[in-house]
């Protein structure tokens, strides 16, 4: 992508990959990495071409670390980094151009406040308590599911990007009361957040109105403050 040459790079993946290939084999591995930056899916005839110098042995080494579907062959981990970073550009574009139509309606200061780096880019400030609680609800620890916390960061960055956090706050508390009174409505991580690069719009959070589905099946009793 011209407007966006870049993805956010995870060392613990490279080398949990690269630390079994042989030179060649890596050599490959990484043009096939920077590759995925044009072809999200890598051609038969393009692996052909990248590896026509190894080895029967080589080869076999690098196909243990590719994934392949019908389309082709992909490096997962980089394939999920960079549609995570395209679906961060577009929220962020997609923000920029709200916010300028605001300002465009009706004039005033707006301070946007970031703390962190991300690619020479400034991150959105995420609400690290609401991390938490996610990371709870779905009993994830830091230590043994960084990588789900990693998905929850860049989902909640999307969501405050798209100013749909806070309509994200209100369906996770119904949804988390729902969940505590009746499990069976509890849906798995990946279909809860949704996918980035639907802007994790088609996740089950937002699927329909918790707090409205939580209330018709336990509606709160109402009493009468007069007494006959």
């Amino acid at each position: 992508m011209a407007n966006d040459p870049a993805f956010l790079f995870y060392p613990g993946d490279y080398l949990r990959d690269t630390q079994c290939l042989s030179e060649p084999s890596q050599v490959a591995y990484d043009r096939i990495m920077c590759e995925h930056m044009r072809n999200i899916c890598i051609s038969q005839s393009q692996l052909k071409f990248f590896t026509k110098r190894l080895t029967d042995e080589q080869k076999e080494e690098l196909m243990m670390v590719l994934t392949e579907n019908t389309e082709g062959f992909f490096i997962s981990w980089v394939v999920d980094s960079i549609q995570k970073r395209r679906a961060y550009s577009d929220s962020r574009r997609n923000n920029r151009k709200s916010t300028a139509k605001k300002l465009e309606e009706k004039p005033k200061n707006i301070s946007l406040t970031y703390d962190e780096h991300m690619d020479n880019e400034n991150e959105i400030v995420i609400d690290k308590e609401l991390l938490s609680n996610i990371m709870s609800f779905f009993d994830f620890t830091e230590i043994a599911n960084f990588d789900k916390m990693r998905d929850i960061r860049s989902f909640l960055i999307c969501l405050t990007a798209n100013e749909r956090i806070s309509h994200f706050e209100k369906q996770f508390e119904s949804y988390s009361k729902l969940i505590n009174k009746d499990p069976k409505f509890k849906h798995s991580f990946l279909k809860f957040i949704g996918k980035a690069k639907e802007l994790f719009e088609d996740g089950i959070w937002n699927a329909e109105n918790w707090t409205e589905k939580y209330n018709q099946k336990y509606p709160q009793k109402t009493t009468s403050k007069f007494n006959f």
